[in-house]
């Protein structure tokens, strides 16, 4: 992982206004720097371990993978009001849905503002715990937050509210946590403050408990094409994570079409045993910023990424791409519409209603069916962005299967097409 003092995260959540992109992934660099700042000592000494002797020895270190092989619980065992499920990243949403956070009722009251715990979640990499604040004035101020697990100290973060009278502000506070107990205590204490002056301060203890599986392998697996090189070096899972450290390469004639609005993006892609995909991509990167910084330089970029974890899988791939998110295409959600451009023609075929989801069904053309999987999203009236929840490859189309909030009327079809598509540097991860 590349661990320069400049790290800077992206975030990129199922549903999205795309504007807004690069300008969340700026706000994050300094919470995602100091986050990983706590890892750096261990991965290192991971990368330093001799590679031919880690895929000898295969995993490295195991710890109660039960999670692997669970039954994902889509159809909901998490209450629909749940805060981690609604306002958590997607891996935090995945477990919410599975059913494996643990709702919470404590309230405590200061200063005329209100903050109730209701939902926390505890694993080998985070502590996430799911609020809700009120108050009985108008509130517009910073939130300042630690946790400590035992005594042992994980941490603040920073924030801001912006809270009506009489209305209920909701949202997450989510910790690193890294070689705890597997049961134990977590102090939270919350401030809120006004033009720098503290106007209110919460105190919580909960007695959680660890969601088991940490999965820690060196791979050093590497994709070579003219000129062109993927490596995957590490990989890190927990129940609600799953981390690769990659490093990737240009030769001259294509790094010097490299532009500062391109970023270094990547897919993770799964076949689930019922034949559909799984596309992930991730949700938080280290140093994307400096992307094009790297290429113009002629040198390799080493990244971070998390991603969602995926299920009941074998296997699954990395493929990486170069994009501009500058160039979407949008139609009308109509039989017929198409999305052309320098990858290829998509053509919507047909939409129907079937297992309770929209299923909308394209005309690949030459398009890659995973560049399909992943980019294709729908969007509302309101432009929030909905990507599939899975996908089926029917050769020369696919079948893309979506969970649209609220009337599925005055719907769009979005294609975000990409600068480079490095499907022969696909990396298979078994």
């Amino acid at each position: 992982m590349e661990r320069l003092s400049r790290e800077i995260g992206a975030e990129f959540e199922d549903i999205y206004v795309p504007t807004k992109e690069l300008d969340a992934r700026v706000q994050n660099a300094l919470e995602i720097g100091q986050k990983r700042e706590r890892k750096k000592s261990n991965r290192l000494q991971l990368l330093k371990v001799n590679f031919a002797a880690i895929l000898v020895v295969g995993i490295i270190a195991v710890l109660a993978q039960s999670f692997w092989n669970a039954d994902e619980n889509l159809s909901g065992s998490v209450a629909k009001d749940s805060i981690l499920s609604n306002h958590g990243d997607p891996g935090i949403n995945l477990v919410a849905k599975e059913g494996k956070t643990t709702a919470l009722n404590l309230e405590e009251k200061s200063n005329g503002m209100t903050i109730k715990i209701k939902e926390v979640y505890f694993d080998e990499s985070r502590v996430a715990v799911g609020y809700e604040v009120e108050a009985e004035e108008a509130k517009k101020g910073q939130v300042y937050s630690t946790m400590s697990f035992n005594g042992k100290d994980l941490g603040g973060g920073t924030g801001n509210w912006d809270i009506a009278a009489d209305q209920t502000h909701r949202g997450i506070l989510d910790f690193d946590a890294e070689d705890l107990a597997d049961a134990g205590t977590i102090e939270l204490n919350v401030e809120f403050s006004e033009f720098n002056e503290k106007q209110a301060e919460w105190h919580f203890q909960v007695k959680v408990e660890k969601e088991p599986g940490l999965l820690v392998r060196g791979l050093g697996l590497e994709k070579q094409d003219e000129g062109s090189r993927f490596r995957v070096s590490l990989l890190e899972e927990t129940a609600s994570r799953l981390e690769l450290t990659t490093s990737f390469y240009l030769p001259d004639d294509i790094r010097k079409t490299i532009t500062d609005d391109m970023l270094l993006e990547m897919i993770v892609v799964g076949e689930q045993p019922d034949g559909s995909f799984i596309s992930n991509s991730y949700y938080r990167q280290s140093g994307n910023w400096g992307f094009a910084e790297r290429m113009k330089e002629g040198k390799s970029y080493t990244s971070h990424s998390e991603f969602a974890p995926l299920r009941k899988m074998d296997s699954f791939k990395v493929i990486p791409y170069v994009i501009d998110y500058n160039k979407a295409i949008t139609e009308p959600l109509k039989q017929g519409a198409v999305l052309s451009s320098q990858n290829g023609t998509i053509q919507l075929v047909s939409m129907t209603n079937k297992e309770n989801r929209l299923l909308v069904k394209l005309d690949k053309g030459r398009v890659p069916t995973e560049l399909i999987g992943q980019n294709v999203q729908i969007e509302d009236k309101n432009f929030n962005r909905y990507k599939n929840v899975f996908y089926r490859d029917k050769g020369n189309y696919v079948e893309l299967y979506f969970e649209i909030k609220g009337k599925k009327e005055d719907l769009n079809i979005v294609y975000q097409p990409v600068e480079y598509f490095f499907e022969d540097l696909a990396i298979e991860i078994e």
